[in-house]
């Protein structure tokens, strides 16, 4: 999972390794240690990668004047930033159960967590959905950068 969302193999192994210790310590306050691992992982990753951007960032590297739409280093991190924006517009049962999803769990799994029930929590990501959809297509409709750099991308790596 830590992987997935953009770690690499020892900044996964380490993600983990601590998750583990943490859940440990806290055994008797944790109903669902999985999805807790789980979730706990990605935040650390995302931390991790938030704290490095910022570090580049005080550096005097702007992220935003380095990007190239052909960099998939950074393109995993800035989709999981994306991500992470849209679902901040989201109330919060939508938000907390997009989250879930993101990270990778099922519907059952969040309920649990959430302490919601199954068909709540599927509401929530109905709702969610269509709500993300709406603000996908303001999006669209706002800010042509993002299809210049597919089309930018789709020129580079043409037929020829």
């Amino acid at each position: 999972m830590a992987m997935y969302v953009g770690a690499a193999r020892e900044q996964a192994h380490d993600a983990v390794q601590e998750a583990m210790i943490e859940v440990f310590q806290r055994w008797e306050k944790v109903a669902h240690p999985w999805p807790w691992i789980r979730k706990a992982v990605v935040n650390r990753v995302i931390k991790t990668k938030k704290r490095d951007m910022h570090r580049l960032n005080r550096e005097g590297r702007s992220a935003h004047g380095a990007r190239n739409c052909e960099d998939p280093e950074l393109t995993v991190w800035e989709d999981t930033e994306w991500v992470e924006h849209l679902l901040g517009k989201l109330p919060p049962a939508q938000r907390e159960a997009m989250d879930g999803i993101v990270a990778g769990w099922r519907p059952s799994e969040i309920a649990l967590l959430l302490g919601k029930t199954p068909a709540a929590v599927r509401k929530n990501l109905q709702l969610a959905r269509e709500r993300l959809q709406a603000e996908l297509e303001r999006e669209r409709h706002s800010s042509g950068s993002m299809a210049r750099c597919s089309l930018d991308e789709k020129e580079v790596g043409g037929d020829g």
